[in-house]
C-alpha cells in the first residue's frame, strides 16, 4: 500500500519503512541434526536491548 494512501486512512499508525540491504539465498542451516537451505533478508535496523536478531517463519 502506498504511504500516501495509508495517510488517508483514519486511525492508521505510521511505522518506519525498512528497505532490505540484500538477500542471502540457500544458506545451509543445521537444526537438530538436519540441514536445510534457507533464505535470509538482510535489514539495516537499529538494535535495542529487547531486540531479537533472527525472525523465523514465513513473512506472509
Amino acid at each position: 500500500m502506498p504511504l500516501s494512501m495509508m495517510k488517508k486512512i483514519p486511525g492508521a499508525v505510521a511505522k518506519p519503512i525498512v528497505h532490505p540491504k540484500g538477500i542471502l539465498h540457500d544458506v545451509l542451516v543445521r537444526v537438530a541434526g538436519f540441514v536445510f537451505p534457507a533464505d535470509f533478508v538482510v535489514l539495516d535496523i537499529e538494535e535495542t536491548s529487547d531486540w531479537e536478531p533472527l525472525l523465523l517463519g514465513r513473512p506472509f
